[in-house]
């Protein structure tokens, strides 16, 4: 198993972030990161996409906060969804 800094993982979430809110997520590849669909989630836009050969998501809200306040679920994303659905509301983006 690779190790992945944290600083890899924000920079990830950081291009995803970007592509998703320019629309340009089909065009989403970068190194090791590629968009494998997308959809809706709680009312956020749902990006699936693959990193080292793993699943992996990022959720944009419709208000992003202008700091660009993210949330980062290593696992069971959506099992409790409570938290997730009210930071999303409040322009967090899940990942």
């Amino acid at each position: 198993m690779k190790a992945v800094s944290l600083a890899v993982v924000l920079s990830l979430v950081g291009i995803c972030a970007s592509l998703a809110d320019s629309g340009a997520v089909a065009d989403l590849s970068f190194g090791d990161v590629k968009a494998v669909g997308e959809g809706s989630w709680n009312g956020g836009k749902k990006i699936d996409f693959k990193f080292n050969g793993r699943s992996a998501l990022l959720v944009v809200p419709q208000n992003p906060r202008s700091d660009a306040a993210w949330v980062w679920r290593p696992a069971f994303f959506g099992a409790f969804p409570n938290v997730d659905k009210m930071l999303l509301e409040n322009g967090f983006y899940l990942a």
